[in-house]
């Protein structure tokens, strides 16, 4: 299906190190723009801590804001969905937190505040070096943010807390999840968690875009780095990561693009305008050709598909179904003969009886059922591999 419209992350995905829209996607948007492909904003910045260069640009009208908080009409001005954190959620957000080494940021109306200590230096909190002249030009200090989070408990998008320190992270994410209700929680940097109503998140967000302009989630294609973009990156029809995304976020996509100071979003949109390379659609056609009464590994899949690194890529396609129709996924074992188990299929023995009818002997071990691979192991060949190679040129992926 033709893509239609583009979302976009921003730090680390469309906007370089330095927190800057290079030539080459900005070339690549315009292009965009003038094949009638609507690109939307999709960050979790506030409305107001967008940069310029972005909200200025005539193709960008609609933008995502706060993690899918919020959802503006950048030509209007007009909210077009928002969502509030409840009085009784912020309450317990403070309360969980009392005594802790923390700080907080929270956005009200698009608009980004700080605790001042954490404004006049944010390294010693732990942002990064490029992010010290972001947070300072774009935060509204406030002295005491405890108290001007309980003033404004019927107001906020978003609570940012700033935590140093990567244990305590961890710690106070699974401590929010069980005692806080009716939030949904994200972090698209090492020191934030980030907490908004449970009906934000990007997903969603572009999810009600696309109804209101009358399109389909198969028409949106989108662009991401961090955690907060992989739910984004599985909901779109093409989900594309970059080089230097997270590994939760490499997990969701569909395709993989060059890193944020490689212009990875330019490729990415014209391998779209191309029908360039299509991870997915190399598996399928790879996974199709197992022989009967064989069994190939997730490694060997990927080799074959010319992404030796992408072995976990094709157990999460597998599981999710994104391989297309009449996909042999009991044909498909771990580097070791191990099955996959219940985790792909209906019942825990779905993949050995299917094996065992193909007369492949299963045995049970202590890591779980397992084949021989030196006996029902798929032995390719560089001669596949060409074959392989001339079916994707021909097919354009």
């Amino acid at each position: 299906m033709k893509i239609k419209c583009i979302a976009l992350d921003l730090d680390g995905t469309v906007l370089d190190g330095r927190g800057e829209l290079s030539q080459g996607n900005k070339e690549a948007l315009e292009e965009a723009a003038a094949r009638g492909i609507e690109v939307v904003v999709a960050s979790g910045r506030s409305l107001h801590s967008l940069p310029e260069e972005i909200t200025t640009l005539l193709q960008i009208r609609y933008a995502i804001t706060s993690n899918g908080a919020a959802l503006y009409d950048l030509k209007t001005g007009e909210c077009l969905k928002k969502c509030y954190l409840t009085p009784e959620s912020v309450e317990r957000i403070l309360r969980c937190t009392e005594g802790e080494p923390v700080v907080f940021e929270a956005f009200i109306d698009g608009k980004p505040y700080a605790q001042r200590e954490y404004t006049e230096e944010p390294m010693r909190f732990g942002a990064s070096s490029h992010a010290v002249s972001y947070i300072q030009r774009t935060r509204i200090p406030v002295e005491d943010m405890r108290a001007f989070l309980k003033e404004h408990e019927t107001k906020l998008e978003s609570i940012d807390i700033v935590v140093r320190e990567k244990a305590l992270k961890h710690q106070m994410w699974k401590m929010l999840e069980e005692k806080v209700e009716s939030v949904y929680i994200t972090s698209s940097v090492p020191q934030l968690l980030e907490i908004s109503h449970r009906d934000s998140g990007k997903e969603k967000a572009a999810g009600f875009l696309l109804e209101y302009l009358g399109l389909k989630r198969e028409e949106l294609a989108a662009f991401g780095d961090g955690d907060n973009d992989s739910a984004l990156l599985e909901f779109a029809g093409v989900g594309i990561a970059m080089a230097n995304a997270s590994e939760a976020c490499r997990e969701k996509a569909d395709r993989l693009t060059l890193s944020n100071d490689e212009d990875g979003v330019a490729v990415g949109i014209r391998r779209i305008f191309s029908s360039g390379f299509d991870f997915y659609e190399r598996a399928g056609i790879v996974c199709r050709s197992i022989p009967y009464g064989k069994a190939a590994t997730y490694g060997q899949i990927a080799l074959l598909c010319g992404k030796p690194g992408n072995a976990r890529q094709v157990g999460y396609a597998l599981n999710k179904g994104r391989l297309g129709e009449d996909i042999p996924a009991h044909r498909v074992v771990n580097s070791k003969g191990i099955l996959s188990g219940a985790a792909a299929f209906d019942t825990f023995d779905m993949q050995k009886m299917l094996l065992q009818g193909e007369g492949v002997k299963v045995e049970r071990t202590e890591g779980g059922w397992k084949i021989d691979l030196k006996r029902y192991g798929w032995k390719t060949t560089l001669e596949d591999a060409k074959r392989f190679r001339q079916i994707f040129e021909e097919k354009g992926i």
